[in-house]
């Protein structure tokens, strides 16, 4: 794909075209949406984070258009990986909110398959997206929220350490388990704190 230029005005309508050509060019969606976010990621990185705003939502428009009229290229699954990864992107640029969307967007997608017998892979991306969801509800001070995640994540990543898993996944599904069981316990002793000095 073309470099386009941060001093020249491009408009949602021109990027729409380069998301498009791209988009033919292979049948690769989670390709697609990594080449052209990391674009706009490199605009939020400049400052230019209006326009970077509206990339996002043409590539997510776009993305999710090619989901609907063509599901066998760009499944549900493919569709949550790629919220997912959006989702921690903008975590790491502190935007908490747009993140928490994007992660519910992908758990969303990913409790449909639920109920139809789903794999360890489906299991593992469910367990990460809610993981990122609880972290997010935290940064905004969503706690009940936050703790409504945890108590889902909990028990999907203790049966996810139930599988004879590769070292290196079976840690960051370890971390990922350590990390919302403190999460979960924080919460709840603040709470109580909260509770003790109200009733003083």
């Amino acid at each position: 794909m073309k470099v386009l230029d941060y001093e020249k005005d491009y408009s949602p309508v021109a990027y729409r075209k380069q998301i498009e050509l791209l988009a033919q060019q292979t049948n690769n969606p989670t390709d697609n949406a990594e080449a052209l976010f990391e674009y706009a990621y490199s605009l939020e990185r400049a400052g230019f984070v209006e326009l970077a705003k509206a990339h996002y939502s043409e590539i997510i428009k776009v993305t999710e258009e090619r989901h609907k009229n063509n599901p066998k290229t760009c499944s549900s699954v493919t569709l949550a990986h790629i919220y997912l990864n959006h989702g921690k992107q903008l975590f790491s640029f502190g935007r908490f909110e747009c993140a928490r969307e994007a992660f519910h967007r992908a758990s969303n997608l990913l409790y449909d398959h639920l109920n139809y017998g789903v794999g360890f892979s489906v299991m593992e991306l469910l367990a990460e997206s809610l993981h990122w969801l609880a972290r997010s509800q935290r940064k905004l001070g969503d706690y009940d929220d936050a703790l409504h995640t945890y108590s889902k994540s909990v028990p999907l990543l203790r049966n996810l350490l139930l599988f004879v898993l590769p070292h290196e996944l079976s840690e960051k599904v370890q971390i990922m388990f350590h990390t919302a069981v403190y999460g979960y316990s924080k919460i709840m002793r603040e709470q109580k704190i909260r509770d003790n000095w109200s009733v003083q």
